[in-house]
């Protein structure tokens, strides 16, 4: 995990046939929540891959032992610990996604607030049978694209790509591939130049979490000529 201009981020390095393991989905849990504990440093939270992928697929052999009795190493809670942290954090949480995002990658790209993606990102399927996260995953999906998307995607099992991904409200931007990183920080680094306290209380508020009035919000915020906009 690195921290640059109030934005911490964590960073997936996986070969491409590489399945998330229990210890691994464990690792997360423990780096999300060193993320959030230094408020006063980090205001956004992003989480991304490399080489053109985002996070892999949970290792169903690994699930399916331990639906079996076996034991196995990690924590067995550790996917309820990151999606919890992902929609408890008081940072927003972002998901970079150069590549595909499938399985267990894509239902912790849901349970961020925000999801970015490139020219060649592929979202789904999300899978009806993955019991990990359970229905809270169904709920994600139903917040971010709405009822009729989510029954489509989840009972057709439909990939999509970025830009219909953009168009659905499944994502918020598309940026090039070529430079993606960098320009997925500028994203981040665009919320993070807001006070942090604009930055957490809009998050809390549109999670439901607090009572924020709109005058409540708007109070935090610097000179309108002092906002940032998007690039």
């Amino acid at each position: 995990m690195a921290i640059e201009d109030s934005v911490a981020v964590i960073t997936f390095a996986a070969s491409k046939d590489a399945s998330l393991s229990l210890d691994a989905v464990s690792e997360l849990a423990d780096h999300l929540d060193t993320a959030g504990a230094p408020m006063g440093e980090v205001s956004v939270v992003m989480l991304t891959g490399t080489d053109g992928r985002f996070v892999a697929d949970v290792n169903r052999d690994e699930l399916a032992r331990r639906s079996e009795g076996e034991e196995v190493s990690g924590d067995p809670r550790a996917w309820n610990r990151v999606v919890e942290a992902l929609r408890s954090l008081p940072q927003p949480t972002v998901a970079a996604i150069d590549g595909p995002a499938s399985g267990g990658g894509c239902l912790l790209a849901l349970a961020c607030t925000f999801r970015i993606g490139s020219e060649r990102s592929v979202f789904g399927p999300v899978e009806l049978d993955f019991g990990i996260v359970g229905t809270d995953s169904s709920a994600d999906l139903v917040r971010v694209v709405g009822a009729t998307t989510s029954a489509e995607l989840l009972l057709t099992r439909r990939k999509v790509d970025g830009p219909t991904a953009k168009q659905i409200g499944l994502i918020s931007e598309v940026l090039p591939s070529d430079g993606f990183d960098a320009q997925a920080r500028r994203w981040c680094q665009s919320i993070a130049a807001l006070p942090a306290a604009t930055v957490f209380a809009v998050k809390q508020a549109v999670a439901g979490s607090t009572s924020a009035s709109r005058d409540d919000i708007l109070a935090t915020l610097p000179p309108t000529s002092q906002i940032p906009a998007f690039r």
